[in-house]
């Protein structure tokens, strides 16, 4: 069936957060989108506070898989999230952030 957000879909001139888009996506009708979005603004919110006390225990790291990483994420997962929220989101448009969504949670993982 068909899926409507809460609203938070961008205007042209404005460009959302990855936080503002999972925010939307946890307004769907779909019990998928919803899951996964609230999982990952978990994990986001999660993410700072462990971020922050592993940062007072050790020195931290960037290798080249995270920054393909927050590429992958900037240039090709958060363009077609914001995408897919202006247009009508059809069946196929739900399936497509799902996916996006699983990606976007295996990309998240705190070492």
């Amino acid at each position: 069936g068909e899926a409507k957000g809460c609203g938070f879909a961008p205007k042209d001139d404005l460009i959302p957060n990855l936080e503002q888009v999972l925010i939307d996506l946890s307004c769907y009708d779909d019990e998928e989108l919803v899951s996964g979005s609230l999982h990952l603004l978990t994990q986001m919110y999660f993410f700072e506070d462990e971020l922050f006390n592993k940062a007072q225990q050790a020195q931290l790291l960037i290798s080249p898989a995270s920054i393909d990483h927050y590429n992958q994420v900037n240039d090709e997962i958060l363009p077609e999230l914001r995408q897919l929220l202006r247009v009508d989101t059809s069946q196929k448009n739900q399936d497509r952030m799902i996916e996006l969504l699983q990606t976007l949670s295996g990309l998240c993982i705190l070492v």
